[in-house]
């Protein structure tokens, strides 16, 4: 799983700084590496375990990795196994950068007004995993 994402620098207006987060995970020996930049920043083996909740610090962010191997029985249709949360913050409710250089800002998720035997189903992991960084 790859995530890209970019930032201003507010120093120097115009200077944009762009990162790259992975998770490279081998869900048969329950190996896991998570890599900022290309740089492995950390590693572990835990057999078994269907969820991957990892927080790595970098000098300028605090960088939440959320995943699972597969959707849990309340998903919704088209249920993201994976999210990164940057400083608290989904990466999907963060706003893009539009063809003409501009922000633009993401569309607010949409409610999940479904139910299945009752229950909320869950469009993403975070939601499941980390539901107060999740904006509704």
């Amino acid at each position: 799983v790859r995530f890209r994402f970019g930032v201003h620098n507010i120093q120097q207006p115009g200077n944009k700084e762009e990162h790259e987060v992975a998770l490279h995970w081998e869900v048969r020996t329950g190996e896991r590496s998570i890599s900022y930049d290309r740089t492995t920043v950390h590693t572990m083996t835990l057999r078994g375990y269907r969820v991957c909740d990892q927080t790595v610090l970098t000098p300028c962010f605090s960088l939440r990795i959320l995943s699972c191997t597969k959707a849990p029985l309340r998903a919704s249709r088209g249920f993201q196994t994976s999210e990164l949360l940057i400083n608290g913050v989904s990466c999907h409710d963060l706003p893009t950068m539009g063809s003409n250089g501009m922000l633009v800002q993401r569309r607010e998720r949409a409610m999940v007004d479904r139910q299945k035997n009752g229950h909320k189903l869950f469009n993403t992991v975070g939601e499941i995993l980390c539901p107060e960084a999740i904006e509704m």
